[in-house]
């Protein structure tokens, strides 16, 4: 998983399908980072659909489209 990759958000219940409605499907990494406690590895995502960035921890997302 790196930046620039297109990901998708597991869907784990209704919160994982209610954010999924909110922010699309689809987005793109554009920062990793560690965070959380305890730490974890996060990722800011950026969603078309709603315009806006999202930090996601990387164990919620999968990619589907590796960049180069």
């Amino acid at each position: 998983m790196k930046v620039g990759d297109l990901v998708t958000r597991k869907i784990n219940g209704p919160i994982g399908k209610a954010m999924v409605v909110k922010t699309g499907r689809v987005g793109i990494i554009i920062k990793k980072n560690t965070a959380g406690n305890p730490a974890h590895p996060v990722v800011d995502v950026f969603y078309g659909k709603s315009g806006k960035i999202y930090s996601i921890a990387e164990r919620l997302i999968e990619v589907i489209n590796e960049s180069r």
